[in-house]
């Protein structure tokens, strides 16, 4: 186990049980209310972390691979996914629309959710999808969008029936820095980049800094954060070769070809 006192929520097994453990519903409901500037005040955690699962899943792929690190319901059944991505794989931006029109869809035909005297399609639900990333994938300066459907000729916003928007897709990029985000999300960011907070934070993101001390994992837990990391690096330093390489061999080409 290698030396630390902090394991920052960029890694999956530190995120994955901050997010999707009951006992810190208080601290998703926080963030999601920071980010959407909603009131929500509960919600049932749909995909609940287990060190189990993560097991399961390690010893049948290799590598902990989850398509959505957290999916859960609000009191008003508005359908939440968030999501941490460290590196840009490409086509990250279909991908999380992908997944959130499938969350979307997941509601349709169910019958606790049919209005009285209506449809089918009426049990559809709001759903938003937030996107914390490593990297950035926008060209600005802005660390938060959020993107819903929009008439661009007429300047009208697409909602429901009770005037909420349908889809919601934002992207939290921790990388830039950018002065006119609210308070609380500074300090979500000064969070996810170094695992602590100022004693001025909100209560809920003070307890998240405090869920990231390394003695806050057992000790199966803490075998499985190193062989995350383990992987991580080892990818990344393949990546880096490849490209060295890549690089290198160019570099050759345009010689001979200068020659």
């Amino acid at each position: 186990m290698e030396n630390r006192e902090i394991v920052l929520a960029t890694n999956d097994l530190s995120f994955k049980k901050l997010f999707a453990t009951s006992e810190n519903s208080d601290i998703l409901i926080g963030f999601i209310n920071d980010f959407y500037n909603l009131n929500v005040k509960q919600v049932i955690i749909e995909n609940p972390y287990s060190i189990e699962e993560f097991n399961r899943v390690f010893s049948e792929v290799g590598y902990f691979e989850t398509e959505v690190d957290t999916i859960c319901t609000t009191e008003d059944n508005s359908k939440f996914t968030i999501e941490m991505q460290v590196r840009n794989l490409g086509c990250y931006i279909e991908r999380t629309t992908y997944y959130l029109c499938n969350r979307y869809c997941s509601s349709y035909n169910n019958p606790n959710l049919i209005k009285e005297n209506k449809s089918k399609y009426s049990s559809l639900c709001p759903t938003y999808a937030i996107n914390i990333l490593s990297y950035n994938q926008f060209k600005d300066d802005k660390s938060i969008h959020k993107f819903n459907l929009y008439d661009l000729d007429n300047k009208m916003y697409l909602r429901n029936d009770n005037e909420k928007d349908i889809l919601s897709l934002g992207f939290f990029e921790l990388k830039k820095e950018d002065k006119e985000i609210s308070q609380n999300m500074k300090y979500w960011k000064e969070f996810f980049q170094t695992g602590r907070v100022s004693e001025d934070a909100p209560e809920y993101i003070r307890k998240a800094s405090k869920k990231v001390f390394i003695n806050s994992f057992n000790r199966e837990e803490r075998v499985m954060i190193d062989q995350i990391e383990k992987i991580k690096e080892d990818n990344k330093a393949r990546e880096d070769f490849v490209r060295n390489e890549g690089k290198k061999e160019g570099e050759e080409i345009g010689k001979e070809k200068g020659e």
